[in-house]
């Protein structure tokens, strides 16, 4: 099972990776992923919702990838979160 930190320092590296840069010291719980933060766009998020789609086997709602705009880096590494353990939980009932 993926932990909160896992999934933190994947989405990191993700943005890292997007935005060609290295953001450890530039991101907080609290920082905005779109404008008046990082600043990453519509693509970008669409490439970041392709990365932990296919590293966490999960499939990210249309209400979810909207409110990626607008939201913090530790809102979305929570929702992630959150996903992959219902995903987890659903498929051992399933098993």
């Amino acid at each position: 099972m993926s932990t909160t930190e896992e999934i933190a320092a994947f989405v990191k590296s993700v943005l890292e990776g997007f935005l060609d840069e290295d953001i450890e010291g530039a991101v907080g719980w609290d920082t905005p992923i779109g404008e008046g933060g990082l600043g990453v766009e519509s693509i970008g998020l669409l490439e970041i919702v392709v990365h932990l789609e296919r590293e966490y086997d999960v499939s990210l709602s249309d209400e979810l990838i909207e409110r990626m705009v607008t939201a913090t880096f530790g809102g979305l590494v929570d929702e992630v979160h959150a996903l992959v353990q219902d995903t987890q939980e659903s498929e051992r009932r399933v098993a």
